[in-house]
């Protein structure tokens, strides 16, 4: 008995899984459904709230039932059978009542009621998890290509007046914060930290809401990763050592934007160990790279080299000598240029410029002059 109310358990899990993916796929492929059914349901709701408040002697039944069998039906349809199963309850309840209209009855149909709004209220929940609050807009939202939007701003620019126009709808539709690009790499440092043994406090942003052309630079802020990598990595030194250097345990990591005469600027500073440019000579004369006339700043610029690490023996983090390189070469390809400075014991910056991008025009990738 007890081996087949296990499977009977499992069974039911499995079906609750079966149906919450359902659910999770409706909500990705039919966001105009989904949005245009909370809505509709925002105001069922309402009127089932306003039928259940009235004393139960004046219930309009018939009126209570539609509204319960048209949030069922349209729950189920998007696979929230929370709510609709609560919703066929509610119904059952309504029936009682109906048969007897009771005071008990009355209260047992305001608390199904209930169940079905706690039931919806967590799908919203659910909803605003995977889709946002954009989904929950009162008003019918209206989805566009970014390629739809760039024609129309091209357009409205040709107009005698519309070229101001045209800026604001690029910097409001087609543009995101710069920040939302490198939010994610906050998970990257604290897994490597982890790693590592390290503590890491979340990135400071600077300037974090200047606006961007994801499609500009999209490729560039990918190889960002190896930088936060490195700045845990080879950067952020052991709590206990931090401590002992007067640091704070946890390693911080800053990045700020500036877009200064066509010019976009990231820096990236962590204030761990630095770069020791001895260990670099080390490096370079051990693969029979001369640098002697080179001074410490340009010793440093180094590991922005093909395959250069500093590391011995490769590791889950580092070693293989690929990362600095791949931003120095994105950065590059959009006629930029980066450099890095540091100070041992105190930190190290890396700076990024490339061209700023508002178009995606070919003329709007001007040369970063040396």
């Amino acid at each position: 008995a007890s081996d087949v109310t296990s499977l009977i358990e499992a069974q039911q899990q499995a079906e609750t899984e079966r149906q919450n993916a359902l659910m999770i796929l409706n909500l990705l492929n039919k966001k105009q459904q989904i949005a245009r059914f909370i809505r509709e349901t925002n105001e069922t709701f309402s009127d089932l709230k306003k039928a259940l408040d009235q004393d139960s002697k004046a219930w309009d039944g018939e009126a209570i039932f539609r509204a319960l069998h048209t949030i069922k039906g349209g729950s189920a349809s998007f696979n929230v059978m929370n709510a609709a199963h609560a919703a066929h309850e509610a119904e059952n309840r309504l029936a009682a009542w109906q048969e007897t209209p009771s005071e008990e009855n009355a209260s047992s149909l305001r608390a199904a009621a209930l169940e079905v709004q706690n039931s919806y209220g967590q799908f919203l929940e659910e909803t605003k998890r995977i889709l946002g609050p954009a989904a929950f807009s009162e008003e019918r939202l209206v989805e566009m290509l970014a390629s739809e939007v760039r024609t129309l701003c091209n357009q409205i620019g040709h107009w005698a007046k519309g070229q101001s126009l045209a800026e604001n709808l690029r910097r409001r539709y087609l543009m995101e914060p710069a920040s939302s690009f490198f939010e994610p790499y906050n998970d990257v440092m604290a897994r490597v930290a982890e790693v590592e043994g390290k503590s890491v406090s979340p990135i400071v942003f600077t300037n974090g809401q200047l606006p961007l052309l994801p499609e500009a630079y999209s490729h560039l802020f990918a190889t960002f990763v190896h930088a936060f990598r490195n700045a845990v990595d080879h950067g952020l030194e052991h709590p206990s050592v931090r401590v002992e250097k007067g640091k704070p345990e946890s390693g911080k990591v800053e990045v700020s934007f500036e877009q200064l005469d066509g010019v976009l600027r990231i820096q990236v500073v962590d204030d761990g160990a630095g770069i020791d440019p001895l260990k670099i000579r080390t490096r370079l004369e051990g693969r029979g790279i001369e640098h002697r006339h080179e001074s410490d700043e340009q010793v440093i610029q180094h590991v922005f080299d093909s395959s250069f690490s500093t590391r011995d023996q490769v590791s889950e983090t580092s070693g293989r000598g690929v990362g600095m390189d791949a931003i120095k070469v994105a950065a590059e390809a959009l006629g930029g240029k980066v450099h890095v400075t540091s100070t041992v014991g105190k930190g190290t910056c890396l700076t990024v410029e490339v061209p700023w991008v508002e178009d995606l025009k070919s003329e709007a990738y001007p040369r970063i002059a040396s």
